[in-house]
Formats: C-alpha cells, structure tokens, sequence
C-alpha cells in the first residue's frame, strides 16, 4: 500500500510540473489491477481501469531570488580582516616524556606571531583548567598524560590555538616507599 501512494505522488508531482505550475491540475488518473494483484496508476485511459477521483489541489509559484548587487562602489570601505595569529608552545614539548626531578620544573614558554594587540586576549589550560600563562613554569604534577592548550581570545572567541601534550613519569607510590625503607634499614 505504501509503494502505492509512493507511485500516486510521482504520477501527481509529474503532472503538476508538466502542467508548468498552473492553479490546477487537468490530468486524469486511472488504476487497474494486474492477476497478480499489482495496482497500478496510468494517464491513459482503457478497459481495464478506472478513474481515480483526487481532491482539486491548488499549487502555487516558487518566489524568485532577489537580485543582488555584488559590486562594490570605490568609496565604499571594506572591513579590516581579522589577523592572523600563530602560536608555537616551545615547552612543554608536544609528546615529550619528563622524569622525576625533571617533571618538577617544567617550564612554560610559548610564542604568538605577530605580536598581539590590545584586544586580544592569551589564556593557557592545563588539563582544561586555566592557569597563569605569564608563569615561568608548570605547577608540579602528577604522572600521567597532560594537554596544555594556548589560545588567542578576541571579544571572548578563540581566533587561535595550539596544544601539546606530554607525559609525567614518576615512580609510583608503593615503589617510594620501598626504596625509602631499603634506605632507612640498618
């Protein structure tokens, strides 16, 4: 029943576009029954079939486009471009690995090409928690995978960012207090 109302809108759209979008359609339907009982629609009439009565149905006009005027008049100023900034994280280095000691003084440094005006805002996240990105280094943290993301903020929407992430290795609790109990036996 479903393919059968499929087919009853094609054959109405069809005769709706070849009427060229007039207020109403002329065209007549007709349906017959196969033996093997498939309905099918046709426009000519026969014998066999019989005339679909449809509901008068009313089909308007597509609105026309409006016309735009894509010149430009010389007096006329265009917008200044936004700049274009880059920002390179020098440290921590993207998929380096800090040890120990190493991971207690990570330094933080990073530069934004060009230099940025007054109205654009730096923030920097570590792990997606915004910290100081005047400080000289990293907070000490705790082994594992961290992401350090740097944007470039204009009237509060990022223009730019960049990320790295790096690894802190330490030795797991259990294993320093063993090595600080062989250190502490007579």
């Amino acid at each position: 029943m479903h393919s059968i109302l499929k087919k009853i809108v094609f054959i109405l759209s069809t005769a709706t576009l070849s009427a060229g979008f007039c207020t109403s359609v002329q065209a007549e339907i007709y349906k017959s029954t196969t033996a093997d009982g498939e309905v099918i629609f046709t426009d000519e009439p026969s014998k066999d079939n019989e005339k679909v009565k449809l509901k008068p149905m009313t089909v308007l006009p597509a609105i026309s486009k409006p016309v735009i005027n894509n010149t430009l008049k010389s007096d006329t100023k265009q917008p200044k471009q936004s700049q274009k900034f880059t920002i390179d994280i020098q440290s921590p280095s993207d998929q380096t690995t800090y040890r120990n000691n190493a991971a207690d003084a990570i330094p933080l440094t990073y530069q934004v090409m060009p230099a940025p005006s007054q109205k654009v805002v730096i923030s920097a996240l570590l792990d997606g928690k915004l910290i100081d990105h005047q400080a000289p280094g990293l907070p000490r943290l705790e082994r594992g995978e961290h992401t350090l993301t740097v944007n470039a903020l204009s009237n509060g929407k990022i223009i730019e960012s960049s990320q790295a992430t790096f690894f802190v290795h330490r030795p797991s609790a259990i294993q320093r207090n063993a090595v600080q109990q062989r250190n502490l036996a007579p």
